[in-house]
């Protein structure tokens, strides 16, 4: 096997007058079709070398080989395709209401594409809702401006959140946005408090302001926005108080939302004086990763369609309300917990969820206590008897129990009692285990498609998905053939091994 070794040298020094303004204005040259046709005719050994590309500029040309990187050169006619060469400035002080109710749909539906998993944090809402200086946006007396300012503060804010979340997944990519720059103050020093009272005060203005005929149906966004940062706040602490509450808050600001019918007013970059600050506040561009980061502006991604993004957050509030039930109250009862899992798993699956989070991490429950010692309390309370040492594992469980419950009734060998320990073992164990074996795999499948835009790392986790297929495979057919032992029924069916493929 060949292998193709490529140098690049940093010759700015020798870079050209017409070079240097040509970067200083902005534009780009496309070297990566020149390295793609350029790479095959490479033997082992050949050097690549250019006065006009960098070491910087080679590295990012080699992301974009990766058809679904988020970043790479692109030329400038690739900028101006449709629809992203609808890239406009928001002059707030003009913003009619019903201007000011669309563009919040706009900004959710960037905010749903990225919390599905269907694009980067960089190729969504930090390159669609460019917030140049939203600290010094002017403070009016109408509420529009106001309304689209906080509301941009609180998705940022949330954006924060997800970025925690994801990351304890594996689901964040290091090529992602980074929140963390320290050149960047997107909120300004507001804290979640702060926004939160903010927000509160907007929500209570709307109904009795002149200018909120419009902007009436904006209201269900902001409230959708309070409450998914109220729990988000109150998921990442201990205890998790009220977070029932705010989850039924959530979906009823969801279940009220109605379409706004008009449309943002479109103002072309080419017409706006960008040397004058006063001029414009908030923008929706889809090339401003060039002005936040580097020099580079992603490739186009399809953003969620309203219908698509509402759909995703009933799921993920549905699955919320598992989580509520899993982390406050008294322990789980035995038809709790099967409840519980079976209507996760009757679900459509939404990658990143919050079922996810709390059932299927190997850290265990977001407050720390970890799914297995739910399933021990749970199988100890349904068996009465203790377990033959320490299972480590779920299908070591499933085994203790089965073991524990015919061997703990001193007439298991009676026809009555073997046929009453099947059906109990049909009703709740055997049907608990398979429900949490038939999830095992789609709950996989959304764990790496955030990993689609980088073959790498797509390809490592696969394999380690297949990994964990084939060991819960031989697992099941092992717990199979040791419950029908047990139970002296070597005709009973199968009640693990539903077989999977990936």
């Amino acid at each position: 096997m060949n292998v193709i070794c490529m140098y690049w040298t940093i010759a700015m020094s020798h870079e050209s007058d017409q070079d240097r303004s040509r970067h200083a204005a902005g534009t780009f040259i496309d070297c990566t079709k020149w390295l793609a046709d350029t790479s095959p005719d490479l033997g082992i050994g050949s050097v690549v070398r250019s006065s006009s590309l960098t070491l910087f500029d080679a590295m990012i040309a080699i992301e974009v080989f990766a058809d679904r990187m988020d970043s790479g050169l692109v030329t400038l006619p690739d900028l101006r395709t449709p629809p992203h060469d609808d890239a406009f400035l928001m002059k707030l002080a003009h913003f009619s209401p019903e201007q000011v109710s669309s563009t919040l749909v706009l900004l959710f539906r960037a905010f749903s594409t990225y919390v599905s998993g269907a694009g980067t944090l960089s190729n969504t809402i930090f390159t669609s809702v460019f917030v140049r200086n939203a600290p010094a946006v002017p403070r009016q007396d109408q509420l529009g401006p106001e309304v689209l300012r906080i509301f941009v503060f609180c998705l940022i804010r949330c954006s924060f959140y997800f970025v925690n979340l994801f990351s304890c997944l594996g689901l964040y990519e290091e090529e992602d946005f980074s929140l963390e720059q320290a050149s960047l103050d997107l909120l300004g020093g507001l804290d979640d408090d702060t926004l939160l009272d903010k927000l509160g005060t907007l929500i209570r203005r709307l109904p009795d302001a002149e200018q909120a005929d419009g902007i009436a149906g904006a209201v269900p966004l902001l409230l959708f926005v309070k409450n998914l940062l109220i729990l988000l706040t109150r998921l990442g602490s201990s205890p998790h108080s009220k977070l029932d509450e705010a989850v039924d808050c959530l979906r009823q600001a969801i279940s009220t939302f109605t379409v706004p019918q008009s449309h943002p007013t479109i103002v072309h970059v080419a017409d706006c004086h960008t040397d004058d600050q006063s001029t414009w506040d908030l923008g929706f561009n889809p090339r401003a990763l060039r002005h936040l980061t580097i020099h580079c502006p992603p490739r186009n991604a399809p953003w969620m369609s309203l219908a698509e993004a509402l759909g995703l957050w009933d799921r993920i509030s549905k699955q919320s309300v598992a989580v509520a039930q899993l982390q406050n109250g008294p322990p789980l009862s035995p038809v709790g917990l099967l409840s519980v899992i079976e209507h996760a798993t009757a679900w459509e699956q939404a990658p990143r969820s919050f079922l996810h989070l709390a059932l299927f991490t190997q850290s265990g429950l977001v407050n720390g206590r970890p799914f297995q010692h739910l399933m021990e309390e749970w199988l100890l309370e349904v068996t009465g008897a203790p377990f033959a040492g320490e299972p480590r594992t779920i299908d070591s469980l499933v085994v203790s129990c089965v073991r524990a419950s015919v061997q703990g009734n001193v007439m298991y060998r009676s026809a009555n009692v073997v046929r009453s320990l099947e059906s109990e073992v049909r009703g709740q164990l055997a049907h608990l285990c398979n429900l949490l074996y038939r999830a095992a795999e789609p709950v996989i499948r959304n764990a790496f498609r955030a990993f689609v835009h980088n073959p790498a790392r797509t390809r490592r986790l696969l394999f380690k998905v297949c990994q964990q297929l084939a060991s819960l495979e031989s697992s099941a057919d092992s717990i199979d053939s040791e419950i029908a032992i047990l139970l002296n029924l070597p005709d009973l069916p199968g009640f693990l091994a539903t077989g999977s493929d990936i």
